[in-house]
């Protein structure tokens, strides 16, 4: 039964993308395209639908449980959709979610928590580009012959609106330290957890970071860069974490992370504070 839903699950993603590569590609008008695949959106829907509800009901027990919504999205797509699949919508669900906190102003920051900034100069970066590329698809768009138009206008729209996703899921998924845990995070693509208990000490460095990848592994040290920088240092009691990323492998320990804040001195401080009680 499960793997049946994965297959369906990748089905309906196949047949979405089919839809629009056809369109996009001048195969079909928008008018055949909504007579052709009425009958089997309509059937598909219905699945879609289902699954959905299915999912959120999962999420629901999973977070009941004490797990995060990244974790409980993980644990309820993967029953749905192939691992990669199940991790991608993931990523995407959490960015659209990142754009309405943004706009109401809120944080992914739980009661108890202490937010860690890790992105700002990142941020800055990231918006010059999203209005040189918002001001590049209006002159694409200009440019190009009009068969060509519909095509430049959807991916230019949706190019522009994955970067504002991904700028509002650097504000609003930061880094959190509480009396339970450390947290650290990097968008949607990373989320890593260790508990407080395991804390030894902390620290600051102006050291170059052994990697310029945003998080990597090196046996029992985690390193975290952001922008060529990682400033603070964690020594930890062989502490177990958890991550949602395969790429790092939760299987060991880790003694030491080495992990980039917009102020390594409050962050610093913050997490002694915590230890401190």
């Amino acid at each position: 039964m499960a793997r049946m839903r994965k297959v369906l699950g990748a089905l309906v993603l196949v047949v979405i993308a089919v839809e629009v590569g056809l369109v996009l590609t001048g195969v079909i008008d928008f008018g055949s395209a909504a007579r052709l695949v009425i009958a089997m959106e309509l059937f598909l829907s219905v699945f879609a639908i289902a699954e959905i509800v299915i999912v959120l009901k999962a999420v629901r027990r999973a977070k009941a449980s004490g797990l995060d919504l990244p974790a409980a999205l993980d644990e309820s797509l993967a029953a749905f959709f192939p691992g990669r699949v199940a991790r991608y919508l993931r990523q995407e669900i959490m960015m659209v979610r990142a754009l309405f906190m943004l706009l109401t102003g809120r944080r992914d920051v739980a009661e108890g928590e202490h937010p860690i900034r890790y992105a700002s100069s990142l941020v800055v970066l990231l918006m010059a580009v999203t209005v040189g590329d918002a001001v590049a698809a209006v002159l694409l768009h200009r440019l190009l012959p009009a068969g060509l138009r519909p095509a430049a206008l959807v991916l230019g729209v949706l190019g522009v609106v994955w970067l504002l996703g991904f700028v509002a899921s650097l504000i609003c998924y930061p880094h959190v330290v509480s009396a339970d845990r450390l947290r650290l995070r990097f968008s949607v693509f990373h989320d890593i957890t260790v508990p407080t208990a395991a804390v030894r000490s902390v620290g600051t460095t102006s050291r170059t970071p052994r990697t310029q990848k945003v998080a990597e592994l090196f046996d029992d040290e985690l390193v975290m860069v952001v922008t060529g920088q990682s400033g603070v240092v964690v020594e930890l009691d062989d502490a177990d974490f958890a991550s949602l990323n395969p790429n790092v492998d939760d299987a060991g320990t880790l003694r030491r992370i080495t992990f980039h804040a917009d102020e390594p001195s409050r962050a610093r401080d913050l997490v002694a504070a915590v230890m401190e009680g």
